[in-house]
């Protein structure tokens, strides 16, 4: 009964709770200080790069990889602890770095010792990235959530992998892979025709894990709900004749996403022996549990999911000459995710205040880490959660600079108090709609409740075939049960007396016949998002 409270309790947290920083002397600290890990505002854990460092000394423990694996897993397992995780029920996903094709066994067995229990086993992504701490052989990050999520085990599938090939998790609002390869799932064979071939074979893999965990979708799972996908290719330079191979990859896995669609992507290329077979490609995706809960960022720069009232940004990697060039343009795309957050006069505001976890690559085999890492420390003066290596980066995309940086944010709404103004983030999908005005948009935006009457105000506005479209979303200070404004039959969602309350509305002018009006409602909520779903699909969300 007592575990069973405090499951039900960590739950309670996980959707309540803002960004949290986890410290615990029991373990080491990420990278350059870095927060040894982050809870986030649905209480998923992101932990900091963990070498084999053992806390006491400061020194990594003797006895080879195998060793340092062991220490680095029980140094993760200490940050989940603080996190009030168990690593063996809770791990979600973990990226095992440093590693090479001789030493793969050693540090597998060593890492499968931490996850004794079959039905929890987290998705996994090992790659053999350079590592900057001098003298370690392995690395590890992990991410956690309160006893981990359902196991996704598509019918005669690499049957015998010992990791999940795909986790829900937080009740299905999100999926987390293991990394594939070019490999036929049931033979286990590598397939033949080189690097493109394989990243086809790679990403066809994910798409059935994809539709494993979205029946619904079935093929389409995929291009619907990834969010975020990395790619790893065995090439160390990614320049010369080269490029037309990392080319050929990217090109190969965009015909998996519909145009102007796709996830947040990163790319990396690493030396030969860098994946645990003789693979030249191995790719991996994440994906949310609702396809109106995932946009894309304006500016194309990133994915942005909402999940009650957190919202939740992948941003694609910038690129720049130095960390710093690289910082100010990742800031940009926290900037536009979370608007709120951002002021004037404070560059960067949004992105100190919203990053949850970080990954720094430098290009340059003969770069200074410690001076990167000291360049972005300073940046952020509190890093989040932070993971840092050495690894070629796709020359079509380096165009500013031989260094790289990802960052993943998190922010959970703190509804102003009633009779304020409402942060409102807007999206419609009005695309199917041709030979007019009307075409998929998003926005961002300030209402002062009770503004615009009983439709609200309007956001959006396009005009196809005859017909006039309009999106509004009306904020309201609300008793404790709120209804729809419009005779359109709605749910609703009960809330405590004056409390903010959203709704999307959604009128079409001239449907079925002019002059006639016909009205759309959302459900009214006091978090997260209203969403209109017909034929197009609209939404208003707190932001």
């Amino acid at each position: 009964m007592k575990s069973v409270m405090k499951f039900a309790l960590a739950l309670a947290l996980a959707h309540a709770r803002a960004n949290t920083v986890i410290k615990t002397s029991a373990a080491p600290s990420g990278p350059s200080g870095a927060a040894q890990g982050i809870v986030d505002g649905r209480g998923r854990l992101t932990t900091s790069m963990q070498y084999g460092t053992d806390p006491a000394t400061g020194k990594l423990v003797p006895g080879g990889a195998s060793a340092q694996m062991i220490q680095a897993m029980t140094n993760i397992a200490k940050v989940f602890a603080a996190a009030d995780l168990e690593i063996a029920q809770s791990g979600t996903s973990c990226w095992l770095y440093g590693f090479n094709a001789t030493t793969f066994g050693d540090i597998s067995g060593a890492y499968n010792t931490f996850f004794p229990d079959a039905a929890h086993h987290p998705a996994r992504n090992p790659t053999g990235a350079t590592l900057v701490l001098e003298g370690a052989l392995v690395g590890v990050s992990c991410r956690g959530f309160p006893q981990g999520g359902k196991r996704i085990a598509p019918a005669d599938f690499f049957a015998s992998d010992f990791n999940a090939q795909g986790l829900l998790v937080d009740g299905g609002a999100h999926l987390f892979t293991s990394a594939q390869v070019g490999a036929d799932p049931v033979t286990g064979d590598l397939v033949s025709g080189g690097a493109a071939s394989e990243a086809r074979q790679a990403m066809s893999n994910l798409a059935v894990v994809f539709a494993a965990a979205f029946p619904a979708l079935g093929a389409a799972a995929l291009a619907e709900r990834a969010s975020e996908c990395q790619l790893m290719i065995v090439n160390d330079t990614g320049s010369g004749a080269a490029a037309s191979v990392w080319k050929a990859v990217e090109d190969e896995v965009a015909t998996f996403f519909n145009a102007g669609s796709l996830p947040a992507v990163s790319i990396t290329g690493f030396p030969a022996g860098s994946l645990p077979i003789p693979a030249l490609v191995a790719a991996t995706c994440n994906g949310v549990g609702a396809s109106a809960n995932r946009t894309s960022l304006a500016s194309g720069g990133g994915i942005v999911e909402r999940v009650g009232g957190t919202m939740l940004l992948q941003a694609n990697p910038t690129y720049g000459e130095d960390v710093s060039a690289a910082f100010g343009a990742t800031a940009a795309l926290f900037d536009e995710a979370f608007p709120n957050l951002a002021t004037a006069g404070a560059p960067a505001a949004a992105l100190r205040s919203a990053a949850t976890a970080c990954e720094l690559w430098l290009a340059d085999p003969a770069a200074d880490a410690d001076a990167a890492l000291a360049s972005l420390s300073a940046l952020f003066v509190d890093l989040p959660a932070l993971t840092v290596t050495k690894a070629a980066l796709p020359t079509a995309r380096r165009t500013d600079g031989p260094v790289a940086l990802q960052c993943f944010g998190s922010h959970t709404n703190s509804l102003p108090d009633a009779g304020g103004a409402a942060g409102v983030h807007w999206s419609w999908d009005m695309s199917e709609l041709v030979g007019g005005t009307c075409k998929k948009e998003s926005g961002n935006g300030t209402i002062v409740p009770g503004s615009g009457g009983n439709t609200g105000q309007q956001v959006a506005s396009c005009k196809a075939q005859g017909h006039t479209l309009t999106l509004h979303c009306r904020v309201n200070v609300t008793a404790a049960t709120s209804a729809s404004a419009s005779g359109t039959p709605t749910t609703t969602t009960t809330g405590s007396a004056g409390a903010l309350s959203l709704q999307a509305h959604f009128t079409n002018s001239g449907y079925p016949r002019p002059p006639h009006t016909t009205h759309f409602d959302g459900p009214v909520v006091h978090s997260g998002c209203s969403t209109i779903d017909l034929s197009v699909i609209g939404q208003c969300c707190f932001v």
